[in-house]
């Protein structure tokens, strides 16, 4: 029972010097704390507040294109008529930059165009229908904009 004894001791003793040795660090952390300047102090705190805001902050994934998918319908002269509209051009004109971008109608009178994200004026001019122009807006977080119908009236 003595050596039980003597190590239960032994176990204690190096229990209470960690305690101790803990303790001593902290005291010595809170003095070097204490010795810093309060610019200092500052300093740190807004580099920590920066990197806590970095780390909340979901990342910003832009897209560099975007394409655009439409569908123009063509109405007749006739009441109920409807029309084809293949082959009508689409001109999208970026608002910011002025860069235009074109798209033709296909057989299924769909049309599609990749144009970078920004505010964009849309431009149906086709000799005899109706003028037909709108502004859209594309967003940068999506890869593709599906746009309302298209309806052209015919007026030849």
């Amino acid at each position: 029972m003595g050596v039980m004894k003597m190590r239960i001791m032994v176990w204690f003793s190096a229990i209470l010097l960690l305690l101790t040795l803990s303790c001593g660090s902290k005291e010595e952390e809170k003095q070097e704390t204490s010795d810093l300047k309060p610019r200092e102090v500052q300093q740190m705190h807004e580099e920590a507040k920066r990197a806590v805001q970095q780390k909340m902050q979901p990342p910003q994934h832009s897209v560099q294109q975007v394409e655009l998918l439409g569908t123009v319908a063509v109405w007749g002269t006739q009441p109920g008529t409807m029309g084809n509209a293949q082959g009508i051009m689409v001109a999208l004109q970026n608002q910011d930059t002025g860069k235009i971008y074109s798209a033709f109608v296909d057989p299924e009178n769909r049309f599609k165009a990749t144009v970078t994200p920004g505010r964009y004026s849309l431009t149906i001019n086709q000799p005899g229908y109706e003028l037909h122009q709108e502004e859209i807006i594309v967003d940068d977080r999506v890869n593709s904009k599906l746009l309302r119908p298209i309806g052209l009236k015919n007026i030849k």
